[in-house]
C-alpha cells in the first residue's frame, strides 16, 4: 500500500514538474490565435478601404483575400501545432515537428522538411 502511494505521489510530482510547459504550449497557442485574429482584423480594415474606393479595387481585393487566407493559415497551424505538442508532453515524448528537424541534421539548411509549417506555407506561395 505504501509503494502504491508513493508511485502516485512520484507521478503526481512528475505531472506537476510539466505543468510550465503545458502553460507554456497554452499561450503559444494564444499568441498564434492573437496573430490570426489581427490578419483578419486588417483583412476588414482593407475590404472597408476597397469598399469605398474604386481605385485600386483588383489589387485591393487580392490584398483581402491573401490576408484572409494568411489569418486561417495561422489559426490552423497553431491548432495543429498545440495539439501535436499536447500529445507529446502527455505521451513523454519530442513533437513530431521536432523529429523531423533532428532527423534531418546535417543537410542543406533550406531543406522544405527542415522547416516548421509556418514557414512552408509562406515559401511555397
Amino acid at each position: 500500500r505504501a509503494a502504491k502511494q508513493m508511485e502516485a505521489h512520484t507521478l503526481a510530482m512528475a505531472n506537476f514538474s510539466k505543468i510550465s510547459n503545458y502553460l507554456a504550449n497554452d499561450r503559444t497557442v494564444l499568441a498564434w490565435t492573437r496573430t490570426s485574429l489581427a490578419l483578419v482584423r486588417t483583412t476588414f480594415a482593407i475590404a472597408a478601404l476597397a469598399a469605398a474606393s474604386d481605385a485600386w479595387q483588383e489589387a485591393l481585393n487580392s490584398t483581402v483575400f491573401a490576408l484572409g487566407f494568411l489569418g486561417c493559415a495561422f489559426f490552423f497551424v497553431g491548432c495543429v501545432r498545440f495539439v501535436d505538442v499536447r500529445s507529446a508532453l502527455d505521451g513523454n515524448h519530442p513533437p513530431t515537428y521536432m523529429l523531423y528537424r533532428m532527423a534531418d541534421t546535417g543537410r542543406h539548411p533550406w531543406n522544405p522538411r527542415r522547416m516548421l509549417p509556418v514557414h512552408c506555407l509562406l515559401f511555397m506561395a
